[in-house]
This record gives C-alpha cells, structure tokens and sequence, in this order.
C-alpha cells in the first residue's frame, strides 16, 4: 500500500517523505520508508540518502524523517550553506567495510593553504621511482606473426651496461623502458660511484648505463640508415603494386 508523500523539514527544500506498508508476505505489517529528491529520484536507504544529499547524516533517524540532536542540525545547516558556492562539490565519498558500518572519509582540497598540497612540494614534485622495474620484462621476446622470435637490436659500442646485469638484453630492456616513459634524454649514469652500489648511487631518471656522448657523424649515420630504411621500403611498396596490378589484369 502506497501512502502519501510529507514535506521533511530536517532536509532541504523539495526532499519528501513517504511510509509504504508491507501487504504480502513473512513481513506483512511492516513499513518501509522512502525518500524523493526535488526532481523525483526515489531513495531506497540511509547510505543512498546520504550520497544524494552529500553530507553525514550521522544523527539523523531514517525512519522517524528528523534529527535527533541540535548538533546535526546545524552540521546539515553548514554543509547546505556550503553546497550553495557555485563551482564548488562538496559531496564526500562514503567509505563502506561492511552493510553495518557507514563512515565518512576527510575530503582534501587543492586550495593553495592546503598543508597536504605544501607537504609534496617539498619533493620538488619527484615521484618515488621503482629499482631495476625493467626486470619484469625478462625472459619477454619479441615474435613475428610465425611465431619466430625476432632478434634483438644491435645497440652502440658506446652503450655499456652497469649494474647487477650488464648484457646486450638487460641493457636494450633499460633504454626501451625508459623512451617508453618518456623521460629526460637519456646521457646513462654520469656518477662512477654507481660501479660500487647501484642501489645507492642510481640516478632513477637514467637507465643503469655508463655516460655516453652522442657525436654528430653518429646522427649523420643513423639518419642515412633512416633514409635507406625508407627507400627499400618504398621500393617495396612500388614492387607490390605493380604485382597486385598484373594479378588483375590477368583475372578473367
């Protein structure tokens, strides 16, 4: 049975009340409450309500539709007073362990007084950064759609691995890791200390490489290797298309 909807005082303007009594089943008799926002949403429970209305209603009776306390008033007061800022969300997430236990969590702006905002500036905005993260890509290769693997990159001379494992593999692994990231140009380690102990003495923002310079006979090289590349590739593509013409022309 459908009862009628009262205007709730305690909640502001527009929120409504309804009691709905049970009429089949092990729970006849017993009523259940509802709430409706303004714009007509029904709510089914106190957790839901809570995250319509976006403040704690800690003290405030579901079943009865009031506060039982003055302190929850003027805490419902303020929190309206707040929501009135425009531009302004001040809708707390609700941290939920369990269906008994409803808590609220501390919300934590971006205001420039923020203490927890001043506290990670003293970092100088540097994330902690994972050792030797590129390990989890051992024993990875790359394959081709025959499932043959592909062989790996012929790096530099110049390139010298540092560190627990100084390999062509672990070093490629390194430099893949970090022009994947997107970091600082990679010079390596620029510390001869890191020789001793690269847990202690790795500079996070390189790969475990020595210091290398980069000369400009080596860009002049690698950029004629580039323009060869896309001349055989071009010359391939040519070769194709004339390939794929005459197997039309010769379709009946």
């Amino acid at each position: 049975m459908t009862g009628r909807r009262h205007i709730v005082p305690d909640l502001p303007k527009g929120w409504t009340r309804e009691e709905v009594i049970r009429q089949n089943g092990m729970s006849r008799g017993k009523t259940d409450v509802y709430y409706y926002s303004p714009s007509g949403k029904k709510v089914r429970s106190k957790p839901d309500l809570q995250r319509e209305l976006g403040y704690d209603l800690t003290y405030f009776h579901y079943k009865l539709g009031k506060y039982m306390t003055d302190k929850g008033k003027l805490q419902q007061k303020r929190s309206v007073a707040k929501s009135d800022r425009s531009g302004l969300d001040t809708s707390l997430p609700a941290r939920q362990t369990a269906s008994i236990f409803k808590q609220p969590v501390t919300k934590k702006t971006n205001h420039r007084h923020n203490r927890v905002k001043s506290d990670a500036s003293r970092s100088n905005g540097k994330t902690p950064q994972q050792l030797f993260k590129e390990k989890r890509l051992s024993g990875l290769n790359a394959m081709d759609v025959s499932e043959n693997i592909i062989a790996s990159l012929d790096l530099p001379k110049s390139l010298q691995a540092v560190g627990p494992d100084t390999s062509s593999d672990a070093l490629l692994r390194r430099i893949a890791t970090h022009l994947h990231q997107r970091g600082p140009p990679i010079t390596g380690q620029t510390s001869s200390i890191v020789m001793k102990d690269a847990c202690v003495w790795l500079n996070t923002q390189q790969p475990l490489c020595k210091a290398f310079v980069v000369t400009e006979d080596d860009v002049r090289k690698q950029e004629r290797r580039v323009q060869l590349a896309r001349e055989r590739l071009e010359a391939a593509l040519k070769h194709q298309d004339v390939l794929n013409r005459q197997e039309r022309t010769l379709q009946p």
